[in-house]
């Protein structure tokens, strides 16, 4: 979901995934149907999936014993590549059902697929021959022990996974970790990891890992940068039982990881994760949105945090991330490094992290300096407004404070929160105002100053007293917040007193 921070209407561009949480696609039609829990022959699973090879469009159904079990697949040797469009149904089994809570977990996966004590690298694996359009789809399965990853797409295209559980638990039986959770390989596109948000079913719980949660790749050694896909609605380093319990189920590096182009983050709890959140990292992790996720942010836990909420690295440039719940992380909330431009963060809650807000250099608060000099900085160092006062009613009132920049068209927005950071320059829990402002061609040293005042619009009553903003140039470029000031409410007595509502 992308929306201009310089326009008026927000518009949601992302398509609904059409698909229940069998994800079939209309007019497939020839069915494999595993029986048994073998490793090898007639009614095993990789006799189902020899046999789908064969036939582009078959789906694959369980019928395993009588009831749930659940029923534990242990390999020996790694399964045949899948090579051929498939459709793996794992709530197919009698007894499995997919999860209905919009928040937490009543998934009854009912398949495991395990990869035993032999070794083994992957459990389900599409390779990099396989042609553009092939697609593959697997949905509630429990995945254990593989050394490399449990679902490893490295060709084909529009592939799904939903619905499945890697890490964690699956009806009393402990699923052993694994390397990678799943791995988007170069070239690999349309891919959609979860789903719909309003279809519960296909969110996936991907946590314990030995590496990355969801692991994207940039451009191969004969295939540019996975590209255009998806990653919706999934819990990725927590586990719920039920709508109330939650678990650490942290991933050992990345909850998402992504160095390929025009990926749609979007509806994710991500926590716990053992280095970042997210990691957006290299050229090619380009035009990616980070929308509307709760990062490190689990109602009624203050130890969800990730060690960095996001971090955007070596050249990742022109992402949005909007409208996200950014909490409680150990280090910063974002962090830019490097050469790394055009990142715009708009909209969002970030707050209670251990480090800044937004760390640009990862090196703490960066004084103001000459924007005009043209240095290589993350988001081209962008300084930070300037903030003298903060004063107005319980609900409405006006920022005023100094922008020192080169010229051009400059959003500022404005944020509130209980407290300040302990560096003394801000973090932004309530988004309060924005407004456009115009740096004029006037210049000394090829900057130019402007002093603003900013309507603001929110609850200024306390705790919510503290305030700060941030700027964003009209090529995304954001900056660190601002310094942090007290709100001066100057509601005065109207009659006798005045009523606090």
């Amino acid at each position: 979901m992308k929306r201009s921070v310089f326009a008026g209407l927000c518009v949601r561009t992302t398509a609904a995934i059409a698909l229940g949480a069998a994800a079939v696609p209309a007019g497939a039609g020839v069915f494999q149907t595993v029986t048994n829990n073998a490793d090898a022959g007639p009614g095993s699973l990789r006799a189902a999936i020899t046999a789908a090879n064969a036939t582009s469009g078959t789906i694959i159904n369980f019928a395993i014993g009588s009831g749930c079990g659940p029923h534990v697949i242990t390999l020996t040797t790694s399964l045949p590549d899948i090579t051929a469009e498939t459709h793996i149904e794992g709530y197919s089994q009698p007894g499995a059902s997919p999860n209905d809570l919009n928040v937490g977990d009543d998934a009854n996966i009912c398949v495991i697929l395990d990869g035993g004590t032999g070794g083994i690298s992957d459990g389900f694996t599409v390779p990099a021959t396989v042609a553009d359009g092939t697609t593959v789809s697997v949905v509630g399965i429990g995945f254990s022990g593989f050394s490399h990853a449990a679902i490893n797409l490295r060709g084909g295209s529009g592939h799904v996974v939903s619905g499945n559980h890697i890490g964690g638990q699956v009806n009393g039986v402990s699923l052993d970790p694994v390397g990678y959770g799943i791995i988007l390989a170069a070239g690999v596109h349309g891919a959609t990891i979860g789903g719909d948000y309003t279809n519960y079913g296909l969110r996936n719980i991907i946590g314990e890992e030995l590496n990355d949660g969801i692991h994207i790749d940039g451009t191969g050694a004969s295939a540019g940068p996975a590209h255009s896909n998806s990653v919706i609605d999934n819990y990725i380093g927590i586990g719920f039982a039920g709508s109330q319990n939650t678990f650490n189920r942290g991933n050992a590096a990345n909850g998402i990881y992504v160095a390929g182009s025009h990926t749609d983050i979007e509806r994710n709890y991500i926590d716990f994760n053992g280095t970042h959140g997210i990691r957006l990292t290299g050229a090619d992790a380009h035009d990616t949105t980070i929308d509307d996720n709760f990062i490190g942010y689990e109602s009624g836990r203050t130890d969800a945090g990730n060690a960095v909420g996001v971090q955007i690295d070596s050249g990742s440039s022109d992402n949005v991330i909007d409208f996200n719940s950014i909490f409680y992380n150990v280090g910063a909330g974002v962090q830019v490094l490097g050469a790394s431009v055009h990142n715009s963060l708009f909209d969002n809650q970030i707050v209670l992290n251990g480090g800044l807000g937004i760390d640009l250099g990862g090196d703490g608060a960066t004084p103001n300096d000459n924007d005009s000099q043209g240095l290589i900085a993350p988001n081209r160092g962008q300084n930070s407004p300037v903030l003298s006062g903060a004063i107005g009613g319980h609900h409405t009132g006006t920022l005023h404070g100094t922008l020192t920049t080169t010229p051009g068209q400059y959003t500022i927005e404005a944020f509130n929160s209980p407290m300040c950071d302990s560096s003394g320059f801000g973090q932004g829990e309530f988004s309060i105002g924005n407004a456009q402002f115009t740096v004029p061609n006037i210049t000394v040293q090829g900057q130019g100053s402007i002093s603003f005042e900013l309507d603001l619009q929110g609850s200024f009553l306390p705790p919510y007293t503290a305030v700060s903003a941030l700027v964003i140039d009209a090529n995304g470029n954001t900056s660190e917040f601002s310094n942090c000031i007290d709100y001066v409410d100057e509601t005065i007595f109207e009659g006798n007193f005045e009523t606090f509502l």
